[in-house]
């Protein structure tokens, strides 16, 4: 994936296979929190020392950016060239 400066993202197929395995982790990992734990504000922590890897609602965030970002993939018109190439405008807020 390229993100230009006038502001396009430059995507192909290689990359829309990685956001659905991302995404496709990040659910197995939320199933698991609710599996294991009874608490909403769950998280994932190393067992050495503690530390917090990731918590339930940052993992609910993730999963809705890389969805959006699927849905948007497939939406986007393709290259003619039959390549799977989409480039998408995109504009940057905040």
């Amino acid at each position: 994936m390229k993100v230009e400066f006038n502001p396009i993202i430059d995507i192909d197929v290689d990359d829309a296979v990685t956001i659905r395995k991302a995404r496709r982790i990040c659910g197995e990992l939320i199933e698991m929190l609710a599996v294991h734990t009874i608490t909403d504000e769950a998280h994932i922590a190393c067992a050495d020392n503690g530390e917090v890897l990731v918590t339930e609602k940052e993992l609910y965030t993730m999963f809705d950016v890389l969805d959006t970002m699927d849905r948007i993939f497939d939406e986007a018109p393709s290259t003619y060239d039959g390549s799977g190439h989409k480039v998408l405008a995109v504009e940057f807020i905040g």
